[in-house]
């Protein structure tokens, strides 16, 4: 077919795609984390079946027959983000008045208090802010909300993830104010200015790893889109709506959410393999 670049030999009965031969998916590859969001767990009697589409140094990229999913296999990248346009903080009184008395309880706060490097300004707005660093202990670059009514600071680590940039949740100076729930780090009570709850770490370093990057194209006429892991929508986006649905996103940075069946799969997901 050479608008699909898929050949059938009818004789033999095998399948080809850009010439590429029929495989069994890798077990490695149907038990990922990221992976059995999307298709739930592997099945040893039902495995998915793949041809390649692409292969380079750096990305592995299969098409799973049947299904309109495309999965890529990223290798680690060590290279740094670059840089974002920033301003001082100077230039926000209250995003350093709200910081300050975080200082005593976070170590990464108060090691830039002390060396003098403090955040970068990135962006700023009437009750919220967005502040940068880089931890020079681990070398991870951290982005910190700040809230300004109720106070709160909220730092997420920023991760590589299918050669994108995106934030991971770590800390939180109020619990109750954060969108997110932390499921890890200590927990402890903050006595100032009432009591309330800080959770998470945000010393947690990150380490380049290898990425697992699902897409599908629903039709010929939409966008492919990108499956958002929770992890990466956890205090962006309300914790009931990260823990109900799953999060797609098309070209133009708009999110897709499907609700979740039972099984723990999205709605109207057909993208399970076909029976033996």
């Amino acid at each position: 077919s050479p608008s699909t670049e898929t050949e059938i030999n009818v004789q033999l009965g095998e399948m080809t795609l850009k010439r590429q031969a029929m495989r069994m998916l890798e077990k490695e590859v149907a038990a990922h984390h990221d992976f059995v969001a999307v298709f739930g767990e592997p099945n040893a009697q039902a495995r998915h079946q793949c041809a390649e589409v692409k292969r380079s140094e750096h990305r592995l990229w299969v098409r799973l027959l049947g299904t309109r999913h495309d999965v890529q296999i990223w290798t680690p990248d060590s290279r740094p983000p670059r840089a974002r346009r920033a301003a001082m903080l100077s230039s926000a009184p209250w995003v350093a008045s709200i910081l300050e008395p975080l200082q005593a309880q976070v170590p990464l706060l108060r090691r830039l208090s002390e060396n003098g490097k403090g955040l970068s300004l990135i962006e700023v707005q009437g009750d919220h802010a967005l502040c940068s660093t880089t931890d020079e202990e681990s070398g991870t670059l951290k982005e910190v909300i700040i809230m300004r009514v109720p106070p709160s600071a909220h730092i997420f680590n920023v991760v590589e993830h299918g050669r994108r940039w995106l934030r991971c949740l770590e800390y939180s100076s109020d619990a109750a104010l954060c969108l997110g729930e932390l499921v890890r780090g200590p927990l402890s009570v903050n006595p100032k200015p009432q009591p309330h709850w800080q959770v998470g770490d945000a010393d947690v370093p990150y380490t380049p790893k290898a990425s697992l990057l699902l897409t599908r194209s629903l039709t010929k006429d939409e966008p492919v889109q990108t499956f958002v892991p929770e992890r990466f929508l956890r205090g962006l986006l309300p914790e009931a709506l990260v823990a109900a649905y799953d999060f797609w996103q098309r070209p133009d940075g708009s999110l897709v959410g499907e609700l979740r069946s039972a099984d723990g799969k999205a709605e109207g997901d057909d993208g399970a393999p076909p029976p033996p």
